[in-house]
């Protein structure tokens, strides 16, 4: 996952707010960082990256894509984070 965000502070609140509740979630073995983005700004946003590891079974996936899901939105809707990007790549590398 992708967090991108115009002011540095904020984009890494924002990404460490997100990792926490999927941390919570998910466990802290599946989620890994934040990490600064290898290239830090593109076009004016701050990048931090976040990985997300999950089993192949497809019921538990269903699940973790739902609890994903929730909790993007819910970081979005904070009024601090509103011009923030979040952006989930399924096959990083």
């Amino acid at each position: 996952m992708t967090i991108k965000h115009p002011d540095f502070l904020l984009a890494e609140k924002m990404a460490e707010r997100l990792a926490r509740a999927l941390k919570g979630i998910l466990g802290d073995q599946r989620v890994l960082g934040p990490e600064k983005g290898l290239i830090e700004k593109i076009r004016n946003k701050f990048i931090f990256v976040l990985w997300v590891k999950l089993e192949k079974d497809r019921a538990q996936i269903q699940l973790a894509k739902q609890s994903i899901q929730e909790q993007m939105d819910d970081v979005l809707q904070d009024r601090a984070f509103r011009q923030g990007q979040i952006i989930v790549d399924v096959d990083a590398y």
